[in-house]
């Protein structure tokens, strides 16, 4: 399984996948994307190429955010994958802390978007 995030999602990102590793001995290749521009993903292609699963996580809403340009570029060169994109609800991110907590991602999403591809894969 591949597994890619950017920016603070990385806690969240490393407890879904400790969690499968504990539970169901998932093994990964995990990237933290540093750079969004130019965004160089040859080390992910290569993963994902190998693996034929990818699950990526960011903050911001799936529709038009990083992670629907990481899949596009991935799909356009290698289309025998499987793949899930995880992000925050379709609505304005909220100040309020117990409202935001909400709306991004959750290891819990996390996890099951991972298990949802493992069991398309």
């Amino acid at each position: 399984m591949t597994v890619a995030t950017y920016g603070g999602l990385t806690d969240v990102v490393e407890e879904a996948m400790e969690r499968l590793l504990l539970e169901m001995e998932i093994e990964f290749d995990y990237f933290v994307v540093t750079q969004l521009y130019p965004l160089e993903l040859g080390d992910v292609l290569e993963s994902v190429a190998r693996t034929k699963r990818f699950v990526f996580v960011e903050e911001g809403v799936k529709s038009f955010g990083v992670g629907a340009e990481v899949v596009a570029t991935l799909l356009e060169a290698d289309r025998q994958f499987c793949c899930r994109r995880v992000g925050a609800a379709d609505v304005p991110i909220p100040c309020a802390r117990q409202l935001e907590q909400q709306v991004l991602p959750s290891a819990q999403r996390v996890l099951e978007a991972i298990v949802d591809v493992l069991n398309d894969g």
